[in-house]
């Protein structure tokens, strides 16, 4: 179990989205002719500037949350949306090209196309001098979604296509794009799988400008060739020794820090899989998947020329869960854990008759879990054999007993009315609100400790642990709660100057959100106290995400009753900031500003930053290792209006040792800071002989300290400053 809930890498992402992109796409299709009235539901309504020949598919998909939804029409197609935003915007018909935008919308509002006649798309793959066969996909380039995206192609009766086929012979053919920017993806026959850099397709009137009025709206890219490199096998078979048809088997290899290349394909009828373009000099991982078996994965410091997958048949579980009159409970929690597992417990809902069923568990003894409010928690130890489809049958659930408790505001003692708690472990045994007087109750039972949830409107939420003695005991149960706050995120794209739409903002530890149209995310309530805010730019490339952090981190404060406001990726100008000497591996350069703390990589001597005009910024180093060593060097004034600054790094080092009574190493962090200036200071944790060594100090007076303790004052000089051991007093 522990095995299918990790992690996957992004090359494994691409495979689980060819899985998508290779069935037909099924949408709540509405029609629209002229003849026909409009809908009652909220829609938008998108128009040709010139009318089609004959009807045309559109398709919407949001930027930030929701999914797709489609029209076909005439002249007009109503597409059903429920609230504005901003999404992709797809389109095409037989004899219309195939385009997408992205677009601003609103219910009851107009959206109109033009298109053009569309231009053919051509090229051939080549593996070496072989000609591979395969299947491809295409994509928008640079879509602001946090999404994968596959560009839907044609239309077969209700649904979309998002494939095409690339021939026996390489040759492949995609019909009448409008003019944009796309990448390919390919997956051929035998491995390789291609992703092309961005292609500028242009739009009619520009290709005619170039080939001439009188030649084919055609931009051939030619041959792609593709590296043959060196060939692996693979054998997949179940427990039994029995072959395994069409699973997916891939390797992927790490050329450069970063970047990822892999090869993938399916098993013949024998369970056989044959995939070149592998490069034997680099390390490599394999996977063998296949719907109702668990994913097997192998690691290679040299990929092997023959790979044997083993895939185990995941099992089943079912059963009813029934009152004491035999009637079925409907919304019962039910839910599986091996004990081992790291990931989420496995979790299925009760239907309205009490019945439930979990598929795709790996073989193992698990707890079983049942929950349902008003009911007693039940517990069951059960264990499946590889591929077993086990009942359990219909199993009783006791009444609960009364819980009772009250919840109070903390610094007054008044009752919160409204509030809300919930039994969040395990999952649905129970849920109450608070009436005017802060009482609530809950009906359950249990035979361990459980966790409560309990929320309001202005509160902070609070975890409240109860245990079994609580049914016995006389008093209820109290629960205090505080007054918070807000943080309202405006994140700004610093690369447009515009609002970030669809990034992710992350309040410290208490969950992300997703920006709006706005570039606007709220939090929840949160305690009242100081939070981390972060900002995450994701964009699409087609089948792969890319993720890219904002280099910096806001501190916001949150007081009771208020939103505070929090602006993240602002417009900056860039500051290249170059030290007088190189420093070795791991060194980066860190800067503080007004509360965002940012890292650059060195590159040689210089580190190219980012900074808000007509605000200050201090610099510090940081080398990465155990001993987390940071050294103040420099800062900049507000006023400051250059794009370069060159540093000289002072040259005095300070070292020591430090133990305790006893003459053990001691531990902590020690750090050194002037006397005259509160910013220069250097710090570092002690070693395991309780040694330190703090280099590019400026001469001066320092203060020593450890954990913050104040030890000595010492006066550094230009070049090594030993202090040999300070032994700390006996408390």
């Amino acid at each position: 179990m522990s095995q299918q809930s990790r992690h996957e890498t992004s090359w494994i992402w691409s495979i689980w989205a060819w899985l998508l992109a290779g069935a037909l796409v099924s949408l709540p299709w509405q029609g629209a002719t002229e003849a026909e009235s409009r809908s009652a539901d909220p829609s938008l309504t998108v128009r040709w500037q010139e009318t089609p020949e004959e009807i045309w598919w559109v398709e919407l998909t949001p930027l930030a949350n929701g999914s797709p939804s489609g029209a076909v029409g005439a002249e007009f197609a109503e597409v059903p949306v429920q609230q504005a935003g901003r999404g992709i915007l797809c389109f095409g018909g037989e004899k219309a090209p195939v385009g997408c935008r992205e677009l601003e919308y609103a219910p009851g509002t107009e959206y109109e196309l033009k298109t053009g006649p569309g231009v053919e798309l051509t090229g051939r793959f080549l593996v070496g001098e072989l000609s591979l066969g395969g299947r491809m996909i295409l994509s928008p380039q640079g879509l602001r979604t946090p999404m994968r995206f596959t560009m839907p192609l044609a239309r077969e009766e209700d649904s979309l296509v998002r494939e095409l086929e690339v021939a026996a012979d390489g040759v492949f053919r995609i019909p009448r794009l409008s003019r944009g920017t796309y990448l390919i993806e390919a997956e051929l026959d035998q491995g390789p799988v291609y992703r092309s850099e961005p292609i500028d397709v242009p739009s009619a009137e520009e290709l005619r400008e170039k080939i001439g009025a009188d030649t084919p709206l055609r931009l051939d890219l030619g041959e792609i060739l593709l590296e043959e490199g060196a060939s692996i096998s693979f054998q997949v078979t179940d427990l039994e020794g029995l072959p395994i048809e069409g699973a997916m088997v891939g390797l992927d290899q790490s050329p450069e820090l970063g970047k990822t290349k892999g090869v993938k394909g399916h098993s013949d009828s024998e369970g056989r899989a044959r995939l070149s373009g592998v490069d034997l000099a680099l390390q490599g991982r394999s996977i063998c998947f296949k719907e109702g078996f668990l994913i097997d994965r192998q690691s290679f410091e040299v990929p092997s020329a023959f790979v044997e997958c083993r895939l185990e048949p995941l099992a089943s579980l079912e059963g009813r869960w029934i009152d004491g009159d035999s009637e079925g409970v409907s919304g019962v929690s039910v839910q599986i854990q091996d004990g081992f597992s790291e990931g989420k417990p496995q979790l299925a809902i009760a239907d309205a008759d009490g019945r439930f069923r979990l598929d795709g568990v790996p073989a193992g003894t698990y707890q079983l879990t049942a929950a349902a409010n008003g009911y007693a928690i039940e517990r069951l130890e059960i264990e499946l054999q590889p591929g077993e489809t086990r009942d359990l049958e219909e199993m009783p659930l006791r009444p609960g007993r009364e819980l009772d408790g009250i919840v109070l505001e903390r610094s007054t003692l008044e009752p919160v009315e409204d509030a809300r708690v919930l039994v969040t472990s395990p999952p649905g045994a129970g849920r109450s609100e608070t009436d005017a007087e802060g009482w609530f109750r809950l009906m359950t039972d249990f035979d361990r400790p459980i966790t409560l949830r309990v929320t309001s409107s202005r509160h902070a939420p609070q975890q409240v642990e109860v245990g079994t003695d609580q049914f016995d005991s006389r008093e209820p149960l109290k629960v205090l709660v505080s007054a918070g706050g807000r943080i309202e995120a405006i994140a700004i794209d610093s690369d447009s100057g515009l609002p970030c739409e669809g990034c992710r903002v992350t309040f410290g530890r208490e969950g992300s959100e997703t920006t709006d149209r706005d570039g606007v995310a709220r939090s929840d309530i949160l305690a009242v106290g100081t939070y981390p805010v972060t900002l995450s730019k994701v964009k699409s490339l087609g089948t792969l995400v890319t993720v890219r952090q904002s280099p910096g981190v806001k501190f916001a404060q949150v007081r009771e009753d208020q939103t505070t406001v929090v602006v993240l990726g602002e417009e900056v100008d860039d500051l290249e900031i170059t030290l007088d000497q190189p420093l070795g591996p791991g060194w980066k350069l860190a800067t503080h500003s007004l509360g965002t703390v940012a890292t650059w990589p060195l590159v040689g001597g210089s580190a190219r930053v980012q900074r808000r005009a007509g605000e200050p910024l201090d610099v510090f180093l940081q080398r990465q290792g155990l001993d987390l060593l940071r050294v103040w060097i420099s800062s900049v004034n507000a006023d400051f209006d250059g794009s370069r600054l060159d540093l000289s790094l002072p040259r005095a080092t300070v070292s020591g040792g430090i133990a305790t009574a006893d003459g053990a190493p001691a531990r902590g962090f020690v750090e050194l800071r002037s006397a005259s200036n509160p910013k220069a200071s250097a710090r570092v944790v002690l070693s395991n002989q309780g040694r330190f060594e703090l280099p590019f100090l400026r001469p001066g007076q320092y203060q020593l300290t450890l954990d913050d303790q104040g030890l000595r004052t010492v006066v550094v000089s230009d070049g090594t400053n030993e202090l040999g051991e300070f032994v700390l007093n006996s408390p």
